[in-house]
């Protein structure tokens, strides 16, 4: 490193050797030419030596100048298009986690900042012109870092790349709510190995699509990027992820939003707990908790086809209209008989009456304005469910209506169960009762 005097005098040797002519003219300009070359090329040459896409840092940088001289080297550059800053208010200064502020922002902020304060990276469109990464021709993402795309920019993708991992029993798929993550295990081949840490459910207009950061896909091997990259959207525009998603993952956030499954899951154990305490006896017979493996399917669905939908709503009903506790009617508060009964000839038929049938006489009891809006919605799940495959030999068909299906069959189940809940909490006896998830609702994406 070198001061002002150093620089002086180097302009003077050249005027003195006849290099060039005009002191203060071509000779410093060539100086300054040489200065912002020498800057860029360690700035590109710690970018593609290092191990992670990393930047450098602006303390390392070794030049010939005043620091005055090197900040208007450095200012020349952005505006050149040859380097951009990456301060701490964008994320880890050490990777370019997203894309850098604008040119005029850079600038302008660049004077006030410490060596400390920022690292420098190459451009995209600089490495695009200069470097040679034909070497990452079987990995496509790996060649996106290598052209200094962001590593925290998610890429999305078609959501059927989920069904392989998650019907094929050589990986551990995991998917919760809106989150999820892939690990093969070790009798998968090596050229189908994965190991993806995280992706999410975003979405395209009104399509769902699945998300994940560059930088874990960087990581998969080679034929696992090839065969992610056959299916990301190129267009990804109108591609949107789940705010939650990022704030978890990024900004260490431990706000997890509940699917519509999921607060239907948590209602459920509402009225347990809130009937129980009530009259002794919980109004449904179990229930569950999200990691229940009985609910491993009780998510959107990973391809819209009729047979998936039916297997869904054979689930909803299971937990809901299906877990109806009939011994709950027969309270004698209630009042309600059990049985129907029919007459033939002379003899008297006893039968004893369904579930729906004894929750509609219950409703009718307590609030029988609300009977069509708790009572008809779950008997239109078995409606739905009735539709499938236990009675009828469907054509399987494929149709992105599947997934409305399951949203709105969905949405008005949790909202009846929530209605009941409500409506059981005016007891004079459910007063002070604590259920687990009092402020129920859920987030769509």
């Amino acid at each position: 490193m070198y001061g002002k005097v150093d620089t002086e005098i180097r302009i003077i040797s050249l005027y003195l050797t006849g290099t060039h002519s005009d002191i203060f003219g071509k000779g410093k300009k060539m100086i300054e030419e040489d200065l912002k070359k020498n800057i860029l090329q360690q700035v590109y040459n710690n970018f593609v030596n290092s191990l992670g896409y990393n930047g450098c840092s602006a303390y390392n940088l070794y030049y010939d100048c005043t620091q005055d001289e090197l900040l208007q080297c450095l200012i020349e550059l952005i505006k050149e298009g040859g380097i951009e800053i990456i301060t701490g208010d964008v994320g880890n200064t050490h990777i370019k986690s997203y894309d850098a502020e604008s040119i005029e922002k850079q600038i302008t902020l660049l004077p006030s900042l410490s060596p400390f304060d920022y690292c420098i990276y190459p451009t995209e469109r600089f490495l695009e012109n200069k470097r040679d990464v034909s070497s990452f021709n079987d990995r496509p993402f790996s060649k996106m870092l290598a052209l200094g795309k962001p590593q925290l920019r998610c890429r999305f993708f078609n959501i059927d790349i989920l069904h392989h991992y998650a019907i094929d029993p050589r990986y551990d798929y995991k998917f919760r709510d809106y989150f999820g993550s892939i690990y093969a295990y070790n009798t998968v081949d090596d050229s189908e190995d994965i190991y993806l840490s995280t992706f999410s459910i975003g979405r395209n207009g009104d399509d769902y699509v699945v998300a994940v950061f560059l930088r874990d896909l960087n990581f998969l091997p080679a034929v696992a990027q090839q065969k992610w990259y056959s299916k990301m959207i190129v267009d990804s525009s109108e591609c949107k992820v789940l705010k939650n998603f990022i704030e978890n993952q990024l900004l260490g956030s431990w706000c997890f939003p509940r699917t519509v499954f999921r607060a239907i899951i948590e209602e459920i154990e509402n009225l347990y707990v809130l009937t129980n305490h009530i009259w002794g006896k919980p109004i449904v017979s179990n229930y569950f908790h999200r990691e229940d493996e009985r609910l491993r399917n009780f998510e959107m669905l990973l391809l819209p086809t009729s047979a998936n939908l039916d297997d869904f709503c054979r689930q909803l009903e299971v937990i809901t209209v299906g877990n109806l506790n009939k011994t709950f009617f027969g309270l004698d508060e209630f009042g309600l008989d059990l049985f129907s009964y029919t007459q033939d000839g002379d003899c008297r038929i006893k039968q004893p009456k369904g579930t729906l049938q004894l929750f509609k006489e219950w409703l009718q009891i307590i609030k029988p304005e609300s009977v069509k809006e708790i009572h008809g919605v779950l008997n239109s799940v078995r409606a739905t469910r009735s539709k499938g495959g236990a009675h009828n030999l469907l054509k399987l068909q494929y149709s992105k209506d599947y997934y409305t299906e399951q949203f709105d069959i969905s949405g008005k189940v949790f909202n009846a169960l929530n209605v009941l809940r409500r409506i059981i909490q005016t007891h004079p006896r459910a007063k002070g009762v604590a259920i687990p998830h009092d402020s129920n609702y859920y987030v769509e994406i």
